[in-house]
């Protein structure tokens, strides 16, 4: 607290009374008096709390920034452990596509040498089939016209025996007429009788 260098004199007027000279730096002085040990001591404590306060932020400012840079520590390894998963990943997926083209190319060159030979087979099948039906076709045409011959043959024979039975047949017919008229007669006569 600044001390003051006026001091109160007291003047006396006409009147008698008196009048302090100065009279702001006194009233000051005697609230130094009544009141100045305990603003001394309200001082010294906002003082101490204030320091206090200072400290103790500066020790939380310091605790924050410490668990702050833990944090940011924790998250960057946890961000690079990630990116390091990320990328083992990646990479294994990549092998995998890579194994899955592979197989895929082998099983395309597999089923193209299959239908290759496929292929092969079903023109030696068709070639063979076509000259089996040809050769067949030649033996049927073959057995074909042997059948015509000797079904010309049977049926020349049996014209020429039907000829020479015709005239057979006539004289047969004659005699059945005959036995028919007979047969006729007779059973009229028993049927009269």
């Amino acid at each position: 607290m600044a001390t003051r260098s006026k001091k109160a004199t007291k003047k006396v007027g006409s009147d008698g009374t008196g009048e302090l000279d100065g009279a702001p730096e006194s009233i000051e002085q005697v609230r130094d008096i009544l009141f100045g040990g305990q603003m001394r001591a309200v001082e010294s404590r906002l003082a101490r709390m204030e320091e206090r306060f200072h400290r103790e932020h500066k020790a939380l400012r310091a605790e924050f920034e410490k668990r702050l840079a833990q944090l940011e520590q924790l998250t960057k390894r946890e961000f690079e452990a990630a990116g390091e998963r990320l990328k083992d990943e990646g990479a294994k997926r990549a092998d995998d596509v890579k194994a899955l083209r592979t197989e895929a190319r082998s099983a395309t060159s597999s089923l193209d040498k299959r239908l290759g030979k496929l292929d092969e087979a079903t023109s030696a099948a068709d070639s063979e089939l076509r000259t089996q039906m040809v050769d067949q076709g030649k033996v049927v045409a073959d057995r074909l016209e042997q059948l015509a011959e000797e079904f010309t043959t049977e049926l020349d024979r049996a014209v020429t025996e039907l000829r020479g039975e015709k005239a057979d047949t006539a004289a047969l017919l004659d005699i059945f007429s005959h036995v028919a008229v007979r047969l006729t007669e007779e059973l009229q006569q028993s049927s009269d009788a």
